[in-house]
């Protein structure tokens, strides 16, 4: 089950956005529900979490066969945090 409300996605067909231009872009971002994906594309989504909790949490988000993700985390003093996974 996902949480629609906190994932959004926007979909680049010509593969050439970037980190800078995808914020620009955010109110062009569509509310994800059962989209299917092309993957001669790029995919760009923003998800949010919220952890209330004392404790630490763990999240799972599947991609699919030879994927490659860029996971781009702003913290809370404005600094990006990039991770490549290879999936």
């Amino acid at each position: 089950m996902v949480a629609t409300q906190y994932l959004t996605t926007y979909e680049d067909s010509i593969n050439t956005m970037g980190f800078d231009e995808a914020q620009t872009r955010l109110k062009d971002f569509k509310r994800f529900i059962n989209q299917d994906f092309n993957h001669k594309y790029t995919y760009w989504s923003v998800f949010k979490l919220r952890n209330k909790s004392n404790e630490g949490q763990s999240f799972v988000m599947m991609l699919g066969k030879n994927s490659i993700a860029e996971v781009y985390e702003v913290d809370n003093n404005g600094n990006i945090i990039i991770k490549n996974l290879v999936i």
